[in-house]
């Protein structure tokens, strides 16, 4: 399981008329972010774009850079700190920032406005982590000293919803994306499992393994509840497909990648300008998942 906590690149096209999907849909990944650096956690909405990048003096550290309207990139985080990108939401870029001591916290940056804001009710002394948003409600990790959980916060009325909880001091639990009324997150420990919260029923559904092998990791979520996530075998690099699974609907193989070839950081999906939906992920190469990772992009019909 240890491969699913680091990342990799390289897709082959799937047709997903082959698959049972739209008739004659051929899925095209496109590159984002190609650089010989790590690029990874996308984030993306309307004309932003977020991602977190190391740089070649120091390959250990992560920014958050955004980018809006097509413009230059900007770094949101300020010296001597690290970031990771979490999502967008209308106008708003949601991330984790830490210090060089270690200390965390959630901040939202407005693109807007060019302000910095600090959502209440999420930030302890415990390290959060991999944010997004969706309108009053925060997706995001907590790693404490005996236990890693998913938390859905709500900003307006102070609910905090516990999706998952596992006792361990590592990273084990992976939020992925609120959207509307769905939340995702996956859990790895033997194996690695996907999840699907109904926040307005407040139930959740394991979302089943129908193709071979035991890993399904990195979800994203549309508004209308389909999930987006990595299906592989134990091995990095084995049987890499991106799959959709329809809210009620049979799951579809989107693309699969070539051997060798992984998705470790979260995927996004997120509704396409013109029809179907953007999906984002960072893909690297299993003999060098530590540093150079690209951000690629696929619209789905």
């Amino acid at each position: 399981m240890t491969h699913r906590l680091i990342a990799v690149a390289g897709a082959t096209l799937v047709s997903l008329a082959a698959l049972g999907g739209t008739a004659g849909a051929a899925i095209q990944p496109a590159p984002v972010k190609h650089t010989p650096l790590r690029e990874e956690l996308p984030a993306a909405g309307g004309t932003i774009f977020a991602w977190s990048q190391n740089s070649a003096g120091h390959p250990g550290v992560d920014n958050i850079w955004v980018e809006v309207g097509g413009g230059a990139a900007v770094r949101l985080n300020p010296p001597h700190t690290y970031a990771e990108a979490g999502g967008v939401d209308g106008d708003e870029v949601i991330f984790d920032q830490a210090n060089q001591a270690g200390r965390s916290g959630i901040r939202i940056w407005n693109a807007t406005t060019h302000t910095f804001s600090i959502p209440q009710g999420v930030n302890t002394q415990a390290r959060e982590y991999w944010p997004t948003k969706s309108g009053s409600w925060i997706l995001y990790g907590r790693l404490g000293r005996h236990a890693d959980r998913a938390l859905l916060h709500n900003t307006a009325t102070g609910e905090t919803v516990v999706l998952a909880s596992v006792t361990t001091g590592q990273f084990v639990v992976f939020p992925g994306q609120v959207s509307g009324n769905w939340a995702v997150w996956d859990v790895c420990r033997r194996a690695c499992n996907v999840y699907r919260h109904d926040i307005s029923a407040g139930t959740t559904t394991r979302i089943p393994t129908t193709f071979r092998g035991r890993y399904q990791y990195r979800p994203s979520v549309t508004a209308d509840g389909t999930v987006y996530f990595v299906h592989s075998g134990q091995a990095c690099g084995q049987n890499v497909r991106l799959v959709r699974q329809p809210l009620g609907g049979p799951q579809e193989v989107v693309l699969s990648l070539r051997p060798g070839s992984d998705i470790f950081s979260k995927t996004q999906a997120v509704a396409d300008a013109t029809s179907g939906t953007d999906v984002y992920y960072s893909q690297a190469r299993c003999t060098n998942p530590r540093n150079a990772r690209d951000i690629f992009e696929v619209v789905v019909p």
